[in-house]
Protein backbone atom coordinates (compact mmCIF):
# COMPACT_ATOMS: atom_id res chain seq x y z
CA UNK A 1 0.00 0.00 0.00
CA UNK A 2 1.24 3.42 -1.06
CA UNK A 3 0.68 6.19 1.41
CA UNK A 4 2.26 8.85 -0.72
CA UNK A 5 4.21 9.98 -3.39
CA UNK A 6 5.46 12.82 -5.57
CA UNK A 7 6.71 12.85 -8.71
CA UNK A 8 7.62 16.50 -9.09
CA UNK A 9 10.63 18.16 -7.98
CA UNK A 10 9.38 20.91 -5.87
CA UNK A 11 11.24 24.26 -6.04
CA UNK A 12 10.60 27.89 -5.03
CA UNK A 13 11.95 31.03 -6.97
CA UNK A 14 10.87 34.57 -6.00
CA UNK A 15 10.54 35.84 -9.36
CA UNK A 16 10.07 34.10 -13.03
CA UNK A 17 13.62 36.00 -13.91
CA UNK A 18 15.51 33.94 -11.87
CA UNK A 19 13.66 31.15 -12.63
CA UNK A 20 14.57 31.23 -15.88
CA UNK A 21 18.21 31.96 -15.06
CA UNK A 22 18.55 28.79 -13.44
CA UNK A 23 16.77 26.16 -15.58
CA UNK A 24 18.48 27.88 -18.76
CA UNK A 25 15.20 28.39 -20.84
CA UNK A 26 16.17 28.16 -24.40
CA UNK A 27 15.00 27.63 -27.84
CA UNK A 28 13.88 23.81 -27.15
CA UNK A 29 11.35 24.74 -24.03
CA UNK A 30 8.59 25.92 -25.07
CA UNK A 31 6.27 28.34 -22.70
CA UNK A 32 2.47 27.29 -22.57
CA UNK A 33 0.13 29.88 -20.63
CA UNK A 34 -2.25 33.04 -21.20
CA UNK A 35 -2.25 36.15 -22.82
CA UNK A 36 -2.65 37.92 -19.41
CA UNK A 37 0.29 36.05 -17.66
CA UNK A 38 2.76 36.41 -21.04
CA UNK A 39 2.47 40.08 -21.36
CA UNK A 40 2.44 41.07 -18.09
CA UNK A 41 5.40 39.00 -16.81
CA UNK A 42 6.96 37.56 -19.65
CA UNK A 43 6.95 39.19 -22.78
CA UNK A 44 9.37 41.93 -21.98
CA UNK A 45 12.15 39.34 -20.93
CA UNK A 46 12.53 38.58 -24.83
CA UNK A 47 13.37 34.93 -24.27
CA UNK A 48 14.52 32.59 -27.02
CA UNK A 49 11.29 30.17 -26.41
CA UNK A 50 8.40 29.35 -28.40
CA UNK A 51 5.52 30.68 -26.90
CA UNK A 52 1.68 28.84 -27.15
CA UNK A 53 -0.62 30.68 -25.67
CA UNK A 54 -4.09 28.80 -24.54
CA UNK A 55 -6.43 31.78 -25.20
CA UNK A 56 -5.55 31.22 -29.24
CA UNK A 57 -7.53 28.41 -28.66
CA UNK A 58 -10.05 28.28 -25.83
CA UNK A 59 -11.14 30.01 -22.79
CA UNK A 60 -12.60 27.69 -19.92
CA UNK A 61 -11.93 24.77 -18.78
CA UNK A 62 -10.18 22.31 -21.36
CA UNK A 63 -12.13 20.25 -23.97
CA UNK A 64 -10.82 17.57 -26.65
CA UNK A 65 -11.17 19.84 -29.48
CA UNK A 66 -8.75 22.61 -28.68
CA UNK A 67 -6.14 20.02 -26.71
CA UNK A 68 -6.27 18.55 -30.54
CA UNK A 69 -5.95 21.61 -31.92
CA UNK A 70 -2.56 22.30 -29.76
CA UNK A 71 -1.25 18.87 -30.01
CA UNK A 72 -1.13 19.44 -33.88
CA UNK A 73 0.47 22.83 -33.59
CA UNK A 74 3.18 21.36 -31.01
CA UNK A 75 4.35 18.86 -33.24
CA UNK A 76 5.27 21.43 -35.85
CA UNK A 77 7.84 22.58 -32.95
CA UNK A 78 11.49 20.64 -31.51
CA UNK A 79 11.17 21.02 -27.91
CA UNK A 80 11.97 18.47 -25.05
CA UNK A 81 10.36 20.73 -22.36
CA UNK A 82 7.16 22.44 -21.66
CA UNK A 83 6.93 25.26 -19.30
CA UNK A 84 3.18 25.54 -17.79
CA UNK A 85 2.49 29.26 -16.26
CA UNK A 86 -1.12 29.47 -15.47
CA UNK A 87 -4.20 27.99 -13.27
CA UNK A 88 -5.45 25.04 -13.15
CA UNK A 89 -7.22 24.76 -16.64
CA UNK A 90 -3.34 25.81 -18.22
CA UNK A 91 -1.91 23.45 -15.96
CA UNK A 92 -3.73 20.63 -17.22
CA UNK A 93 -3.75 21.16 -20.83
CA UNK A 94 0.01 20.98 -20.63
CA UNK A 95 -0.51 17.48 -18.86
CA UNK A 96 -2.18 16.20 -22.19
CA UNK A 97 0.28 18.05 -24.43
CA UNK A 98 2.89 15.82 -23.00
CA UNK A 99 1.47 12.77 -23.28
CA UNK A 100 2.87 10.34 -25.91
CA UNK A 101 1.16 9.70 -29.19
CA UNK A 102 -2.22 12.35 -27.55
CA UNK A 103 -3.53 12.64 -30.66
CA UNK A 104 -5.93 11.94 -31.52
CA UNK A 105 -7.12 13.01 -27.57
CA UNK A 106 -9.93 10.82 -27.79
CA UNK A 107 -8.36 7.12 -28.08
CA UNK A 108 -6.49 7.70 -24.47
CA UNK A 109 -10.26 7.25 -23.86
CA UNK A 110 -9.68 3.42 -24.66
CA UNK A 111 -6.02 3.22 -23.97
CA UNK A 112 -5.35 0.63 -21.63
CA UNK A 113 -1.75 0.97 -20.71
CA UNK A 114 0.09 3.90 -18.41
CA UNK A 115 0.37 7.00 -19.99
CA UNK A 116 3.91 8.21 -20.59
CA UNK A 117 5.24 11.61 -21.43
CA UNK A 118 7.42 12.53 -24.30
CA UNK A 119 9.41 15.52 -22.67
CA UNK A 120 9.86 17.43 -19.85
CA UNK A 121 6.97 19.08 -18.03
CA UNK A 122 7.51 21.95 -15.62
CA UNK A 123 4.59 23.43 -14.07
CA UNK A 124 4.37 27.13 -12.42
CA UNK A 125 0.44 27.83 -10.82
CA UNK A 126 -0.59 31.06 -10.65
CA UNK A 127 -3.10 30.62 -8.10
CA UNK A 128 -2.88 29.56 -4.58
CA UNK A 129 -5.52 26.61 -5.10
CA UNK A 130 -5.79 24.17 -7.81
CA UNK A 131 -2.63 22.30 -6.54
CA UNK A 132 -2.81 21.35 -10.51
CA UNK A 133 0.96 21.61 -10.07
CA UNK A 134 1.90 18.05 -8.75
CA UNK A 135 -1.08 15.92 -9.50
CA UNK A 136 -1.14 13.34 -12.55
CA UNK A 137 -4.14 13.88 -13.64
CA UNK A 138 -6.30 16.54 -15.90
CA UNK A 139 -10.23 16.79 -16.08
CA UNK A 140 -11.37 17.97 -19.78
CA UNK A 141 -14.31 17.83 -21.69
CA UNK A 142 -14.83 15.19 -24.28
CA UNK A 143 -16.73 15.87 -27.28
CA UNK A 144 -16.42 12.17 -27.95
CA UNK A 145 -18.62 11.03 -24.68
CA UNK A 146 -20.03 14.23 -23.79
CA UNK A 147 -18.66 14.00 -20.52
CA UNK A 148 -15.76 15.11 -17.99
CA UNK A 149 -13.14 13.09 -17.88
CA UNK A 150 -9.90 12.68 -16.36
CA UNK A 151 -7.09 11.68 -18.21
CA UNK A 152 -4.01 11.01 -15.68
CA UNK A 153 -0.08 11.14 -17.19
CA UNK A 154 2.82 10.85 -15.24
CA UNK A 155 2.70 14.32 -13.63
CA UNK A 156 4.93 16.81 -13.66
CA UNK A 157 8.75 17.10 -13.73
CA UNK A 158 9.16 20.00 -11.85
CA UNK A 159 6.68 22.07 -9.87
CA UNK A 160 7.88 25.82 -9.46
CA UNK A 161 6.35 28.14 -6.74
CA UNK A 162 6.63 31.65 -7.32
CA UNK A 163 5.37 34.46 -5.42
CA UNK A 164 5.67 37.26 -8.02
CA UNK A 165 2.25 35.13 -9.97
CA UNK A 166 -0.18 35.96 -7.16
CA UNK A 167 1.28 39.19 -6.14
CA UNK A 168 -1.92 41.11 -8.40
CA UNK A 169 -4.49 38.71 -8.16
CA UNK A 170 -7.63 40.08 -7.70
CA UNK A 171 -8.49 39.43 -3.81
CA UNK A 172 -11.65 37.57 -4.80
CA UNK A 173 -9.97 34.74 -6.94
CA UNK A 174 -7.29 35.06 -4.05
CA UNK A 175 -9.25 34.07 -1.24
CA UNK A 176 -11.15 31.15 -3.14
CA UNK A 177 -8.14 29.71 -4.35
CA UNK A 178 -6.96 29.72 -0.82
CA UNK A 179 -10.54 28.11 0.26
CA UNK A 180 -10.03 25.27 -2.25
CA UNK A 181 -6.67 24.62 -0.58
CA UNK A 182 -7.70 24.69 2.90
CA UNK A 183 -10.95 22.14 0.75
CA UNK A 184 -8.38 20.14 0.36
CA UNK A 185 -6.48 19.96 3.09
CA UNK A 186 -9.20 19.03 5.28
CA UNK A 187 -10.39 16.49 3.07
CA UNK A 188 -6.97 14.79 3.30
CA UNK A 189 -7.30 15.09 7.29
CA UNK A 190 -11.20 13.82 7.02
CA UNK A 191 -11.02 10.50 5.20
CA UNK A 192 -12.70 7.29 5.75
CA UNK A 193 -10.00 4.65 6.06
CA UNK A 194 -9.27 3.13 9.44
CA UNK A 195 -5.67 2.62 8.34
CA UNK A 196 -3.99 5.93 9.41
CA UNK A 197 -1.66 7.88 6.55
CA UNK A 198 0.75 9.46 8.91
CA UNK A 199 2.30 11.09 5.86
CA UNK A 200 -0.64 12.46 3.93
CA UNK A 201 -1.99 13.68 7.42
CA UNK A 202 1.64 15.52 8.17
CA UNK A 203 0.74 17.58 5.40
CA UNK A 204 -3.08 18.32 5.81
CA UNK A 205 -2.01 19.25 9.11
CA UNK A 206 0.85 21.36 8.20
CA UNK A 207 -1.33 22.72 5.08
CA UNK A 208 -4.33 23.73 7.44
CA UNK A 209 -2.46 25.18 9.96
CA UNK A 210 -0.73 27.47 7.44
CA UNK A 211 -3.89 28.22 5.25
CA UNK A 212 -5.33 29.32 9.04
CA UNK A 213 -2.72 31.37 10.35
CA UNK A 214 -2.89 33.21 7.11
CA UNK A 215 -6.14 33.92 6.86
CA UNK A 216 -6.56 34.77 10.64
CA UNK A 217 -3.46 37.71 9.60
CA UNK A 218 -5.84 39.14 7.23
CA UNK A 219 -8.44 39.07 9.40
CA UNK A 220 -6.71 41.22 11.33
CA UNK A 221 -4.59 43.33 9.36
CA UNK A 222 -6.69 43.44 6.41
CA UNK A 223 -6.69 42.24 2.64
CA UNK A 224 -3.21 43.36 1.53
CA UNK A 225 -1.29 42.16 4.77
CA UNK A 226 -1.37 38.36 2.14
CA UNK A 227 1.61 40.45 0.26
CA UNK A 228 3.67 38.96 3.05
CA UNK A 229 2.09 35.31 3.51
CA UNK A 230 2.58 34.67 -0.20
CA UNK A 231 5.16 32.10 0.00
CA UNK A 232 2.71 30.62 2.84
CA UNK A 233 0.11 31.04 0.66
CA UNK A 234 1.53 29.01 -2.01
CA UNK A 235 3.35 26.41 -0.52
CA UNK A 236 0.41 25.40 1.72
CA UNK A 237 -1.78 25.08 -1.35
CA UNK A 238 1.10 22.83 -2.58
CA UNK A 239 0.91 20.56 0.59
CA UNK A 240 -2.85 20.13 0.55
CA UNK A 241 -3.05 18.51 -3.10
CA UNK A 242 -0.51 15.92 -1.73
CA UNK A 243 -2.81 15.60 1.39
CA UNK A 244 -5.78 15.11 -1.11
CA UNK A 245 -3.89 12.92 -3.46
CA UNK A 246 -3.08 10.35 -0.74
CA UNK A 247 -6.26 10.56 0.72
CA UNK A 248 -8.37 11.23 -1.21
CA UNK A 249 -11.01 13.33 -2.18
CA UNK A 250 -14.53 13.27 -0.74
CA UNK A 251 -17.83 14.79 0.82
CA UNK A 252 -16.94 18.65 0.34
CA UNK A 253 -16.00 17.74 -3.50
CA UNK A 254 -19.24 15.90 -3.73
CA UNK A 255 -21.72 18.16 -2.11
CA UNK A 256 -19.70 21.57 -4.78
CA UNK A 257 -20.09 19.58 -8.08
CA UNK A 258 -23.63 19.65 -9.00
CA UNK A 259 -24.31 23.12 -7.72
CA UNK A 260 -21.45 24.46 -9.36
CA UNK A 261 -22.27 23.36 -12.73
CA UNK A 262 -26.19 24.27 -12.58
CA UNK A 263 -24.96 28.03 -11.62
CA UNK A 264 -21.60 28.80 -13.24
CA UNK A 265 -19.63 28.88 -9.71
CA UNK A 266 -16.03 29.02 -9.70
CA UNK A 267 -14.62 25.57 -8.06
CA UNK A 268 -12.98 27.60 -5.21
CA UNK A 269 -16.46 29.34 -4.34
CA UNK A 270 -18.57 25.66 -4.55
CA UNK A 271 -16.09 24.00 -2.29
CA UNK A 272 -15.89 26.94 0.47
CA UNK A 273 -20.13 27.22 0.22
CA UNK A 274 -20.59 23.50 1.45
CA UNK A 275 -16.80 23.67 3.65
CA UNK A 276 -18.69 24.22 6.98
CA UNK A 277 -22.16 22.72 6.62
CA UNK A 278 -19.58 18.97 6.56
CA UNK A 279 -17.70 20.14 9.43
CA UNK A 280 -20.86 20.99 11.31
CA UNK A 281 -22.56 17.20 10.13
CA UNK A 282 -19.56 15.89 11.48
CA UNK A 283 -19.98 18.03 14.72
CA UNK A 284 -22.97 17.00 14.86
CA UNK A 285 -22.88 13.24 14.85
CA UNK A 286 -19.30 12.60 14.93
CA UNK A 287 -17.59 14.97 17.46
CA UNK A 288 -15.33 12.33 19.18
CA UNK A 289 -13.92 10.79 16.03
CA UNK A 290 -10.26 11.02 16.37
CA UNK A 291 -9.10 12.71 13.03
CA UNK A 292 -12.00 15.23 13.70
CA UNK A 293 -11.09 16.20 16.89
CA UNK A 294 -7.73 16.92 15.99
CA UNK A 295 -8.88 19.22 13.47
CA UNK A 296 -10.62 21.12 16.18
CA UNK A 297 -7.56 21.52 17.61
CA UNK A 298 -5.40 22.92 14.71
CA UNK A 299 -8.40 25.48 14.17
CA UNK A 300 -8.99 27.08 17.36
CA UNK A 301 -4.61 28.90 17.29
CA UNK A 302 -5.99 30.72 14.58
CA UNK A 303 -9.29 31.65 16.23
CA UNK A 304 -7.55 33.06 19.10
CA UNK A 305 -5.23 34.76 17.35
CA UNK A 306 -8.30 36.88 15.22
CA UNK A 307 -10.06 37.34 18.84
CA UNK A 308 -12.79 34.57 18.11
CA UNK A 309 -14.03 31.93 20.61
CA UNK A 310 -12.60 28.65 20.33
CA UNK A 311 -14.90 26.15 22.51
CA UNK A 312 -15.21 22.95 20.87
CA UNK A 313 -19.37 23.15 20.32
CA UNK A 314 -18.51 26.62 18.47
CA UNK A 315 -15.06 26.34 16.75
CA UNK A 316 -16.63 25.77 13.03
CA UNK A 317 -19.07 28.49 13.44
CA UNK A 318 -16.45 30.84 14.81
CA UNK A 319 -14.59 29.81 11.67
CA UNK A 320 -17.48 30.75 9.65
CA UNK A 321 -17.49 34.35 11.38
CA UNK A 322 -13.63 34.40 10.70
CA UNK A 323 -13.61 33.71 6.88
CA UNK A 324 -16.69 35.70 6.10
CA UNK A 325 -14.88 38.42 7.77
CA UNK A 326 -11.88 38.17 5.51
CA UNK A 327 -14.19 38.03 2.49
CA UNK A 328 -17.82 37.73 2.65
CA UNK A 329 -19.61 34.82 1.29
CA UNK A 330 -23.13 35.10 -0.48
CA UNK A 331 -25.25 32.44 0.09
CA UNK A 332 -26.39 29.70 -2.32
CA UNK A 333 -29.87 31.79 -2.44
CA UNK A 334 -27.66 34.83 -3.19
CA UNK A 335 -26.23 32.56 -6.14
CA UNK A 336 -29.79 31.21 -7.22
CA UNK A 337 -30.25 27.81 -5.63
CA UNK A 338 -33.93 27.38 -4.23
CA UNK A 339 -35.64 25.03 -2.58
CA UNK A 340 -36.52 23.19 -5.29
CA UNK A 341 -32.98 22.35 -5.90
CA UNK A 342 -32.19 20.56 -2.63
CA UNK A 343 -34.05 16.69 -3.67
CA UNK A 344 -32.72 16.65 -7.00
CA UNK A 345 -29.15 17.27 -5.99
CA UNK A 346 -29.17 15.26 -2.84
CA UNK A 347 -30.61 12.58 -4.77
CA UNK A 348 -27.81 13.10 -7.48
CA UNK A 349 -24.72 12.78 -4.79
CA UNK A 350 -26.32 9.89 -3.04
CA UNK A 351 -27.05 8.06 -6.79
CA UNK A 352 -23.74 8.95 -8.54
CA UNK A 353 -21.16 10.21 -6.50
CA UNK A 354 -20.66 7.49 -3.89
CA UNK A 355 -17.08 7.41 -5.33
CA UNK A 356 -16.20 10.30 -3.06
CA UNK A 357 -19.01 9.70 -0.64
CA UNK A 358 -17.14 6.59 0.65
CA UNK A 359 -14.01 8.38 1.19
CA UNK A 360 -15.85 10.36 3.78
CA UNK A 361 -15.19 10.73 7.55
CA UNK A 362 -18.44 9.07 7.61
CA UNK A 363 -21.39 7.61 5.96
CA UNK A 364 -24.55 10.13 5.29
CA UNK A 365 -27.42 9.66 3.93
CA UNK A 366 -29.76 11.72 1.14
CA UNK A 367 -31.95 13.11 4.16
CA UNK A 368 -28.01 14.64 5.58
CA UNK A 369 -27.11 15.48 2.23
CA UNK A 370 -30.15 17.30 1.81
CA UNK A 371 -29.56 19.44 5.22
CA UNK A 372 -26.58 20.47 4.59
CA UNK A 373 -27.28 21.89 1.19
CA UNK A 374 -30.15 23.82 3.49
CA UNK A 375 -28.09 25.08 5.20
CA UNK A 376 -26.35 27.39 2.07
CA UNK A 377 -29.61 28.95 1.18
Amino acid sequence: MQLIGVRAKICYYDNFTDFAKEFNLGKEDIIFTEKVIYEGYIKAMELPCPILVRDNYEVGEPTEEAVDKMLLDIEKISHRRIVAVGGGSVLDTAKALCIDGAYPFAHLLDKKEPNTFNCELITIPTTCGTGAEISGGGIYFMKSNGLKTAIVGPGADYAVLIPQFIEKLPFKIFFLSSMDALSHAIEGQLYSEDVVNEFGLAMARQAITTILDCQADLCIKGADYRQNRLRDFLASSTMANIALTANGANMVHALAYPPAEKFHLSHGESVYQFLIPVLNLYQKVCPDHPRFAALREMVKPALAKAGFKTDDEVVFTELEKMLNTVFPLRTMGEVGMTEDDIEPFSRNIVETKQRLLTKALIPVNQEQVAEMYRARL
